[in-house]
């Protein structure tokens, strides 16, 4: 048992420190990465048995034990004095009888024995759950209802035809809360009853969703990692490799979800609307798409425009698997090495009784073959193998870790950097820190910034800002950024600065992401020349970085940067703009009204409604009641509300006639807010709405009336 979870464990270690190289990757690579991982666990019993390879490098989990034994025929002289029996566990006895002329030995109850019942009991328990949830899901399934409806036909069509799939059962349920696929063989899609009333972008979102679990072949592969999880559930990692696989899956659909056309605004919207409907959990067996478990992962997933999205090409996921099952072969063949037997401590017993020479002790001689003498006790500590004296490392895994970091080996002293990186002890500051100035491989320099990031401790900065200077490799560069980023301390203010001129873009977009921690105004200047930068990925973060500022002295930049080509960069500028109340301020603000990017819309009405003293609303502002896109109407009666020009209670009333309750209720609020005869009329008529909510705000309003 300690072999085969010394094995797996490799094997999810590999998969997690690959998955951490390629975190800035497509998450259907490192589902990839998992899945195999998951699918090399279960392998690698099978593996072992079948290959007729055997490498032994393994520590042995056992002992031989020499036991003499006595009563050989008289006569017969013994050819050895002890007899080796085959290896045991140390946690296993054996009572031995040394008289007469037979050797029993006699199995009694051990611990060894009762570990190995309970963990087949912790496997029993956890195949059954899963046999339970099994039968849960398809009496679910089962008392689900198709749906008659031709829309939902023609899309779940029109989606299996864009993933080369067998059309797939849709049913509609009012048990369940969540859009859920289950069905290994024959895939069923389940949604709620609420899902009835969902939009034609959003039904059509969800079921791109639930066909690329599908296409994907997420439901058998959820299955195979619960498998592993009852298997081998004593370890950590199998739940870890478990969870990883799962979230990384939803992320996987959700970028296909994207990539079919859907916005990532509306998209992640959606996704908080059918969270908060969860009720009670659906079992693990079920892809249920919006577990509050992992969801907030996912949802900056969906809005980080950083996020690079994917599918996993045919060539690709055949290399990595052609890799993986070396690794399973090489993890197959590694077995213990021989133990040298461990004696006994009590007297030996030849098996016959010697024939002594009277001119050579015989018995004695052989005794001494039984028994040797003890071996030369290694070097002290802290001394090396001649004796000198060498520097003394903190003991344990620290110290073998610390003194790994100088290693001849890249590999090892990239796994020993990681390790580092996971214990987050300062006493390893120092040597993080020379191994990140000196080292010769960028990999160990960029892991060695890495965790310096993870122990979080100020004293590393002067190191990372003399190894930011002389760095030559763009991704070390960064990830010293980053790290000082999240140290934000003020000794990095002038080298951060410097890397803004860095030939490298990506260098930039780290340089001007650090500094937006720092609430200095001094930096603006600076950033200023980045406006007009040809990465745009350098001019979203620049924008965000001034918005943080939030001083007069960004404003400038962020003006020219509201007319920027790219929308997510004009969405951050006026964003950055809406703290400020100048006259050419509101003037960009306007103009950014009629912008042909929905999101800039909605920003720059939101941020009408955030300048002081204004009382009069721009034409523009109120033409926005009649948006194609629902927010930017939202967001344009809530700014309306704020200011109080009631030349907007008639756009007003007509939103009163949307279905979307959301919006009639922000309608509500913006009337009450501008009062005036023609909103108590609407006010009035709001007193019949189905909402409770509406109805309320309008009593109240209605309320604050009589009162005036």
């Amino acid at each position: 048992m300690p072999e085969i979870l010394l094995r797996t464990s490799a094997v999810f270690l590999l998969a997690g420190a690959l998955a951490m190289v390629w975190r800035g990757g497509a998450a259907a690579h490192r589902h990839l990465l998992w899945a195999l991982a998951i699918v090399g666990a279960i392998a690698l019993p099978v593996t072992r048995a079948v290959l007729p390879l055997e490498w032994r490098v393994l520590p042995s989990w056992t002992s031989e034990v020499a036991v003499p034994v006595t009563s050989a025929p008289k006569g017969r002289r013994a050819e050895s004095e002890s007899t080796v029996l085959p290896a045991v566990p140390a946690a296993e006895e054996a009572s031995i009888s040394t008289s007469g002329d037979t050797t029993p030995v006699a199995r009694q109850w051990t611990v060894a024995g009762v570990a190995r019942g309970v963990y087949a009991a912790g496997t029993v328990v956890l195949l059954g759950w899963l046999l339970l949830g099994v039968i849960v899901v398809r009496r679910r399934v089962r008392r689900a209802r198709r749906i008659n409806d031709d829309t939902w036909t023609r899309d779940v069509r029109t989606v299996s035809a864009q993933l080369g799939l067998t059309v797939p059962d849709v049913r509609v349920s009012d048990e369940v809360a969540l859009p859920f696929t289950a069905g290994v063989f024959k895939p069923v899609i389940v949604v709620p009853a609420y899902a009835l009333a969902w939009t034609p972008a959003e039904r059509h979102a969800v079921l791109m969703h639930e066909c690329a679990h599908i296409s994907r072949g997420d439901i058998a592969m959820n299955l195979v990692s619960y498998l592993v999880r009852a298997l081998y559930w004593i370890n950590p990692l199998a739940w870890v490799a478990a969870r990883r696989l799962r979230v990384e899956g939803e992320k996987a659909c959700d970028d296909m979800v994207l990539a079919a056309g859907a916005r990532a605004s509306d998209y992640a919207e959606h996704l908080l609307q059918i969270v908060q409907h969860e009720a009670k959990p659906m079992p693990d067996v079920a892809l249920a798409m919006g577990r509050g478990s992992d969801f907030e992962g996912r949802l900056l997933s969906i809005l980080s425009p950083e996020t690079t999205r994917g599918r996993l090409s045919p060539l690709r996921a055949a290399s990595a698997t052609v890799v993986a099952g070396a690794a399973v072969i090489v993890l197959g063949a590694v077995s213990p090495a021989p133990a040298a037997a461990v004696l006994p401590s009590t007297p030996a017993v030849s098996l016959a009784t010697p024939q002594v020479d009277k001119s050579t002790n015989v018995a004695t001689q052989e005794s001494r073959e039984v028994n040797p003498p003890l071996p030369d006790e290694g070097p002290e500590q802290g001394r090396d193998a001649t004796g000198s004296e060498r520097d003394v490392l903190p003991g344990g895994a620290l110290g073998g870790l610390m003194n790994a970091l100088t290693d001849t080996d890249a590999e090892v002293r990239l796994a020993a950097t990681h390790a580092l990186a996971q214990l987050r002890d300062t006493v390893a500051i120092t040597a993080l820190g020379r191994a990140l100035r000196e080292d010769a491989d960028p990999r160990v320099r960029e892991a060695a910034a890495h965790a310096l990031e993870e122990i979080d401790d100020p004293r590393a900065v002067p190191a990372l800002i003399e190894a930011l200077r002389g760095e030559r490799v763009a991704r070390v560069r960064v990830q010293i950024l980053s790290t000082l980023h999240e140290l934000e301390d003020p000794r990095a203010v002038a080298p951060i600065l410097a890397q803004l001129r860095d030939g490298a873009a990506e260098v930039r977009r780290a340089a001007v992401d650090a500094l937006e921690g720092f609430q200095d105004p001094s930096i603006a200047p600076a950033l200023a020349a980045l406006v007009r930068d040809p990465d745009v990925q350098v001019r979203r973060e620049l924008a965000e970085t001034l918005d943080e500022l939030e001083d007069n002295s960004t404003i400038e930049s962020l003006l020219i940067l509201a007319r920027d080509a790219d929308a997510t960069v004009r969405l951050e500028a006026i964003d950055g703009l809406d703290d400020h109340n100048e006259a050419r301020v509101v003037t960009a603000l306007t103009a950014a009204l009629s912008d042909a990017n929905a999101d800039v819309r909605a920003q720059a009405a939101e941020a009408f409604g955030n300048i002081e003293d204004l009382t009069t609303a721009p034409r523009a502002l109120i033409d926005l009641l009649g948006d194609s896109n629902r927010n930017v109407r939202r967001n344009a009666a809530s700014a309306l509300g704020d200011i109080g020009d009631e030349r907007a209670v008639p756009g007003l009333t007509r939103m009163l006639a949307e279905q979307d309750v959301e919006t009639r209720r922000q309608v509500a609020e913006a009337l009450k807010e501008i009062g005036g005869a023609e909103a108590l009329q609407a006010l009035l008529n709001m007193l019949k709405d189905a909402d409770p909510e509406i109805r309320r705000t309008a009593a109240e309003a209605l309320g604050k009336r009589r009162e005036r």
